[in-house]
């Protein structure tokens, strides 16, 4: 029996949302489909494209190479301020609970784009990018290092992952460092997206101060 975790990056932004109007409208996706605002409001953000002519193909297993481009496309929406979050929506008092998924369950173009557009919705709504960075913003010594990408140029994931190791939002040894034609697993993207966001919280939020007035980091230097 497979291991099951909770997506902590998709059920910690499990939010319902208003309406989007969107020009792209998949013809192969029925109107009362639960995904559908969600697969709208990545495709008016070109998060997500179509696969042949209006088709979403949302059945379709997502390789590593798309993901990880879908992932970039997202940051760099939501760091530019071009993501226009949906309005938030109160849940029910009786919520349903939050889906436990299977580590080995490849991922579907319905669930990625779901994922995506409540994590855009929950990061927009929730955090207000700061006017001007203080010096300790994207440095702290919490997170890794910027990982070494080693793609040639020519791969369609080159680009996409160059952006996502220059900002910190991918860490060594996650599995989208060597995308491929494979599918990606549910533990893949959760973890992916689990640094993405604490990458661009921690650019967006500042540090504390202890009663000296030394950022978390700068004390455990001290303390070396």
């Amino acid at each position: 029996m497979h291991r099951r975790i909770i997506l902590a990056a998709i059920t910690c932004c499990t939010l319902t949302t208003a309406p989007i109007a969107a020009q792209k409208k998949p013809s192969d996706m029925r109107p009362n489909h639960p995904a559908r605002q969600e697969v709208l409001q990545v495709l008016a953000h070109n998060v997500m494209d179509f696969t042949d002519g209006t088709n979403f193909r949302g059945e379709a297993r997502v390789t590593r190479t798309q993901a990880v481009i879908a992932i970039a496309k997202l940051a760099r929406a939501i760091e530019s301020g071009q993501w226009k979050a949906q309005t938030s929506v109160p849940l029910p008092t009786k919520a349903p609970t939050m889906q436990v998924v299977d580590t080995g369950q490849p991922v579907t173009r319905y669930t990625l784009a779901t994922v995506l557009a409540r994590l855009g919705n929950y990061l927009t709504n929730a955090l207000s990018r700061p006017s001007r960075p203080g010096p300790d913003l994207a440095r702290t010594d919490v997170l890794p290092e910027p990982p070494r990408i080693t793609l040639p140029a020519s791969h369609p994931a080159h680009a996409s992952l160059t952006y996502l190791a220059s900002k910190r939002l991918i860490w060594p040894g996650s599995p989208l460092l060597k995308p491929d034609d494979r599918p990606i697993q549910s533990v893949e993207l959760s973890r992916a997206l689990a640094e993405m966001m604490t990458g661009l919280i921690n650019q967006w939020t500042e540090l504390g101060k202890d009663e000296e007035g030394n950022t978390p980091d700068r004390s455990f230097r001290n303390r070396k």
